[in-house]
């Protein structure tokens, strides 16, 4: 998660740290969120997309 904190520093919360912390750990998470505009920035893994379940735009 400090890694997380680090790298998203201008942008990222706790909150979201913590949750792509989690997905990060435990293989085939998802994260359910309206946060487009920061989840399709964020890489787990260094490079991976995180796998968000969000509402259509």
């Amino acid at each position: 998660m400090e890694a997380l904190l680090r790298r998203y520093a201008d942008r990222i919360s706790v909150a979201d740290a913590a949750l792509l912390a989690l997905v990060e750990a435990e293989k085939g998470r998802v994260i359910v969120t309206t946060d487009r505009e920061d989840f399709t920035v964020y890489r787990i893994h260094r490079r991976q997309v995180v796998p968000t379940l969000m509402p259509p735009a």
